[in-house]
């Protein structure tokens, strides 16, 4: 069955606007064209979604595509009144990483019934699903879910596009990467597509808030404590790929209060100092194996 607003009535109430689209090329594209053409139109947490999405854009100018029903594609329209900060935004991209962590947890721990403790069933999915810095959603070191965020430049504000790629119901066969999965393959057999989708524009919709009331301190908004606590990264080793074609490797040590992975470099050394704030960057996990250090 075609994906329609109807089918979403949670992610309706939650959102300022949705449109389902029963294909679309980006839903990236899709939201910024129709915002530039009616922007009084789209308010606040406007949302494009379609399970059908045929040329989405992922990090770093990969394409991102999937077999029609087995995926999620959603953008959504941030527009923070009042504007924030320039430097305020960079945390956009780990919110919205953060809200999807979120969800796909409750999607994993509703999957696992009701009869269980749902403490226990709570902890058990928070183990399973984690965020790799700065947006990656992993469910057990495979990426289920992807983010990225494209400034728009309106006439009286900037606004911002998230947009975010679900696998929902994928094969291993159909899986683009061996490193990546779904949430039918992580156990998910009956997926709620509307649960998920509101608790993630809730779960961001709130971080915004909290960060508005703070002046845009993320520390002081909890918006900080919050992400670092979902952090799977921290703590690992992994090669930063830096703009420009520099790289590092070393362990992730934290996250700083302007949201920069920090990295205790391995090459340390007179000239190169112990710890770096990373601010971009393709991240991977490093993982060791019997035979010696592997990519994970």
């Amino acid at each position: 069955m075609p994906l329609t607003s109807a089918l979403l009535p949670r992610s309706s109430a939650a959102a300022g606007r949705l449109v389902a689209l029963p294909h679309a090329q980006s839903t990236n594209d899709e939201l910024t064209e129709r915002v530039h053409t009616a922007p009084s139109e789209w308010p606040h947490l406007s949302v494009v979604v379609t399970d059908d999405q045929r040329a989405g854009r992922g990090r770093l100018g990969r394409v991102w595509a999937a077999e029609a029903g087995t995926s999620l594609a959603v953008s959504v329209l941030l527009r923070p009144q009042p504007a924030f900060s320039p430097d305020v935004y960079g945390w956009i991209p780990l919110a919205a990483g953060a809200a999807m962590t979120l969800a796909v947890r409750e999607a994993l721990a509703d999957a696992s019934g009701t009869g269980d403790d749902a403490d226990a069933v709570a902890e058990a999915a928070a183990r399973r699903v984690q965020l790799k810095w700065p947006n990656d959603v992993l469910i057990e070191g495979r990426k289920v879910a992807g983010v990225l965020s494209e400034l728009l430049a309106l006439p009286n504000a900037p606004a911002v596009v998230v947009g975010v790629g679900l696998n929902l119901s994928m094969t291993a066969e159909q899986l683009p990467v061996p490193t990546a999965t779904s949430l039918a393959l992580a156990g998910v057999r009956d997926i709620d597509v509307d649960a998920v989708l509101a608790r993630f524009l809730t779960e961001l919709d709130g971080m915004l808030r909290a960060l508005q009331r703070a002046n845009g301190d993320a520390v002081a908004a909890g918006v900080h404590a919050r992400v670092a606590a979902l952090l799977g990264t921290v703590g690992r080793d992994i090669r930063a790929d830096l703009p420009g074609g520099d790289a590092l490797e070393g362990r992730a040590t934290g996250l700083a209060p302007d949201g920069r992975l920090l990295v205790r470099r391995r090459d340390a050394s007179v000239g190169h100092p112990a710890e770096v704030a990373v601010a971009a960057g393709d991240i991977t996990h490093l993982r060791l194996t019997g035979s010696g250090e592997t990519l994970g």
